[in-house]
C-alpha cells in the first residue's frame, strides 16, 4: 500500500467520522447525557434509522469517488468508521444493565440481536454504493471504449445483432472449485470467530467477586468503554489476521464474524447474563459472559473496521514474503 493509498484511506475515515460523529451525532444522542446509544434504551429512532441510512449511501458514496481507481475498496470504509466515532461519544451499557434485571434482561439482549443487524446493514448498504458506483465506472467506459472502435454486429445472433451471452460452465453450486470455495470460506468464518471470541474472554475484563450465593462463580460489571473499545479492536483485528493467514478467502467472508460473534455473544447473555439473586448489584453479570456488556453498535463499527485491516495487513505480508523470495 504506497503513500496515495494511505492519505486516501485516512481521507475516507476522517470523511466517516466527521459524517456520523458530528452530523449524525444530532440524531443519535441518548436522551440522558452519558447513556448509552442502544434501541433498548430509548426505543427505535426512526429519524435516526434514516439519517443511518442516508450517511451511509452519502458517505460510502463519496469515499468511493474519493478512491478513484481503488475506491471500491477505499469507500465502504466511511461507514464503519462512522459508527466507531459513535461508540466513542456513547457511554456504556451500565444503565441498560441496572434497568433490566431478571427477565427483562434476556429481553434487552435478544432486542440487541436486531440491532446488530440494522448497523451491520449500514455497513452492507456502503459496500453495495461502492460496487454500483464501480459497475457504473465500469459499463461507461466499455461504452465509450466500444462507441470509439464501432465493433460490427454478431452475425450468429438474432437478426437485430445482439451479442449473444457467455454461458456458464460447470454444475454451479454442485461444482467442485465452487464447493471448496464456499467450504474454505465458512472455514475462514467459524476460525475467525473462535479466535476473536478467545480473546474477547481474555480481554474484557473487571474487578470481579464471588458469589457464594450462586453457587460460587464469579461476577462483575461492565469494563469501562475505553477498555471495551480497545479490547474489540484488537480481538477482532487479530482474529482475521489469523484466519486469513490460514484460508485465503476474500473480505466479505471475514465481514461475517463481527454480525456472528456478537448475535452468540448477546444470545449466551439472554442465557446466562440473569443472576439467581438478588442481593448483588443489578449491573453485575457473571464473569464468563462479561463480553455481553458490549454494546451492539461497537461490536459492528469497532469490529468491521478492525477486521478488514486486519485483512488488509494479512495480504500485505503475503505480498511481502512473495517480494522476498528469490526468483528461479
Amino acid at each position: 500500500m504506497n503513500t496515495i493509498v494511505k492519505i486516501k484511506v485516512l481521507a475516507v475515515l476522517a470523511l466517516g467520522v466527521l459524517g456520523y460523529g458530528v452530523l449524525g451525532w444530532r440524531f443519535f444522542q441518548p436522551a440522558e447525557p452519558g447513556a448509552a446509544i442502544s434501541f433498548a434504551a430509548d426505543g427505535i429512532n426512526w429519524a435516526g434509522v434514516g439519517m443511518g441510512i442516508l450517511l451511509a449511501v452519502l458517505l460510502s458514496g463519496l469515499g468511493t469517488i474519493l478512491g478513484r481507481s481503488q475506491g471500491e475498496h477505499i469507500g465502504p470504509l466511511a461507514v464503519p468508521a462512522g459508527l466507531v466515532a459513535l461508540s466513542i461519544r456513547s457511554g456504556g451499557m451500565e444503565r441498560l444493565l441496572i434497568e433490566h434485571v431478571g427477565e427483562s434482561r434476556s429481553t434487552m439482549f435478544y432486542g440487541m440481536m436486531g440491532e446488530v443487524l440494522f448497523w451491520g446493514l449500514l455497513v452492507g448498504i456502503g459496500f453495495l454504493v461502492a460496487r454500483v458506483i464501480r459497475m457504473l465506472r465500469t459499463s461507461r467506459s466499455e461504452g465509450t471504449a466500444a462507441a470509439g472502435t464501432n465493433p460490427p454486429p454478431d452475425k450468429r445472433g438474432s437478426s437485430k445483432g445482439k451479442l449473444r451471452p457467455k454461458m456458464r460452465q460447470g454444475r454451479g453450486l454442485l461444482d467442485g472449485q465452487m464447493s471448496s470455495r464456499w467450504l474454505s470460506g465458512a472455514m475462514a468464518t467459524g476460525f475467525c470467530c473462535i479466535v476473536t471470541l478467545l480473546l474477547l474472554l481474555i480481554l474484557i475484563q473487571s474487578e470481579t467477586k464471588l458469589l457464594a450465593a450462586a453457587g460460587n462463580i464469579q461476577v462483575g460489571g461492565p469494563p469501562p468503554v475505553k477498555q471495551i473499545l480497545l479490547a474489540t479492536g484488537i480481538a477482532f483485528f487479530l482474529g482475521a489476521l489469523a484466519s486469513h493467514q490460514l484460508f485465503e478467502v476474500r473480505l466479505d467472508w471475514f465481514l461475517v464474524c463481527p454480525m456472528l460473534v456478537s448475535l452468540l455473544v448477546y444470545a449466551l447473555g439472554a442465557y446466562k447474563g440473569v443472576l439467581p439473586v438478588v442481593d448483588v448489584p443489578p449491573q453485575f453479570m457473571p464473569r464468563s459472559v462479561l463480553f455481553a456488556t458490549v454494546l451492539p453498535l461497537p461490536y459492528v463499527g469497532v469490529g468491521m473496521l478492525t477486521a478488514i485491516m486486519g485483512y488488509w495487513y494479512s495480504v500485505e505480508m503475503y505480498y511481502h514474503r512473495r517480494a522476498q523470495q528469490p526468483s528461479t
